[in-house]
């Protein structure tokens, strides 16, 4: 079941000509947000479990940057922590 996440972007980097893009999970906290996981962006066709540049683009505002924060639709949890 898919589910959206709100993330903070911490490492946005090329890996293999894909990205690397993972951050810590946002909870919304009143006017504040509580911090959470680790969550590591992946997609199963690229190589090494990273993402397709256009993946980690936002429309209008082109590639996400460290400190962005984001939402993201999660299908499932790989959990390996071998793809790093």
């Amino acid at each position: 079941m898919a589910v959206t996440k709100e993330i903070v972007v911490l490492a946005n980097s090329i890996r293999d000509d894909n990205r690397c893009v993972a951050g810590k999970e946002l909870f919304p906290n009143g006017d504040k947000y509580d911090i959470g996981p680790w969550i590591r962006l992946s997609e199963a066709a690229t190589k090494g479990g990273a993402v397709n540049p256009n993946t980690a683009k936002i429309a209008g505002h082109g590639i996400v940057h460290p400190l962005d924060i984001i939402r993201v639709v999660v299908d499932s949890n790989c959990n390996n922590p071998g793809l790093n």
